[in-house]
């Protein structure tokens, strides 16, 4: 278990580019992407709707949100010096679009049953 957190979470600091951020982040997005699907269908579930183009448009939001994860990463990056900092910001900001994402989305579902 640690080995595949370690593998999909895990990022070198040394000598990382901007091209070696952003493939990092994509290479992600397939696991995120799947994850979210579940997410997604688990809402539908929960607010029996019928009109699957609203996830459609939800699921293309959120993938827009996710990109904003690496030109993030690349802009701090550059202005802050802290290597445990610049280490860790990869594992934590992807974690973060994870949990965001997923209160988006059954937040969703909640509030069509209210």
């Amino acid at each position: 278990m640690k080995f595949v957190l370690n593998l999909l979470l895990g990022a070198q600091y040394k000598g990382r580019k901007w091209y070696h951020i952003i493939g990092w982040w994509e290479i992600r997005r397939i696991p995120y992407n799947i994850f979210m699907m579940v997410v997604g269908y688990l809402s539908f579930y929960i607010a029996y709707i019928s009109i699957p183009l609203i996830y459609l448009l939800i699921g293309l939001g959120l993938n827009l949100l996710y990109t904003s994860g690496w030109l993030f990463e690349i802009m701090l990056s550059r202005n802050v010096d802290d290597i445990v900092f610049r280490k860790n910001l990869p594992m934590k900001l992807y974690l973060l679009y994870v949990t965001v994402s997923t209160i988006i989305v059954i937040g969703f579902a909640i509030s069509i049953l209210i």
